[in-house]
């Protein structure tokens, strides 16, 4: 049983988070390619796949657990050739994923973002 809290008082547990989720939605895909080169995902045991419609990085946290950074093709450039991409995961090349979709372009815009 947890102890009990005055009204003012919250616990570790339900201390409102950033919404890291809406966070790497909202990013740009030049954010990721920064986040692969920073220290952080070199030291962390890094990995990259391309999802065709989602380009993602994994690396494990100091204490061992994996995280996945990524970024989603906005609905508007998502052609047949994707879909069809689906299907296989691919290494992910950010410099051609850079170069077909714009290093500043919005992830997730008419998918997880609304238009």
């Amino acid at each position: 049983m947890l102890p009990r809290r005055s009204s003012g008082q919250r616990s570790r547990r339900t201390q409102p988070r950033s919404s890291s989720r809406a966070n790497a939605c909202e990013s740009r895909l030049c954010e990721l390619c920064a986040f692969a080169a920073s220290s952080l995902i070199r030291s962390a045991r890094p990995g990259a796949s391309d999802h065709a419609t989602t380009k993602a990085l994994y690396a494990h946290d100091p204490d061992g657990l994996e995280f996945e950074v990524s970024w989603l093709v906005p609905a508007d450039m998502i052609d047949d050739e994707l879909l069809a991409a689906r299907t296989r995961v691919l290494p992910l090349d950010l410099a051609a994923a850079k170069e077909r979709f714009g290093a500043r372009t919005r992830g997730g815009v008419g998918v997880s973002i609304p238009v």
